[in-house]
């Protein structure tokens, strides 16, 4: 018996890091628990791909992803990133029977401005600056 799976939408994260007082942090966002797809989950910045993100239809795949990501750094963060900065680290797409299958490009970016993390409290409702090991540990806490 055969699974049909919903095409994976195209779609890019960025892990953002910045120099803390006393280490590396990442800046990690919290999604509204009314969201039908992760609600309540803490979250890199990330999403699907609009079209507005295609400056042409020659547009590369990664060109457009980092556009993504830099465009919703700005809409769920209000930090302003430079696409062209952003370095590519993995590739997924979510596995077959699923869903909701998504075609995720995974950027790591530094911020090292004064711009305070600006968020919507509609999708993103809270945001916290956190050492790795420390996100580690809260979601191994559960």
């Amino acid at each position: 018996m055969s699974t049909i799976s919903a095409p994976a939408k195209q779609s890019a994260s960025v892990v953002i890091v910045r120099d803390g007082s006393h280490s590396l942090e990442v800046l990690m966002l919290r999604r509204n628990q009314k969201i039908a797809f992760h609600g309540g989950d803490w979250v890199f910045p990330g999403g699907r791909v609009d079209a507005g993100d295609a400056h042409s239809d020659a547009d590369a795949e990664l060109a457009i992803a980092r556009r993504t990501a830099a465009r919703e750094a700005f809409e769920e963060a209000g930090l302003e990133m430079s696409a062209q900065a952003m370095l590519p680290f993995a590739h997924w797409t979510t596995p077959e029977g699923l869903p909701k299958r998504f075609a995720t490009w995974f950027f790591a970016a530094t911020f090292a401005g004064d711009t305070a993390v600006q968020i919507d409290n509609c999708e993103i409702v809270d945001h916290r600056w956190l050492t790795p090991q420390t996100a580690l540990e809260l979601h191994a806490a559960g």
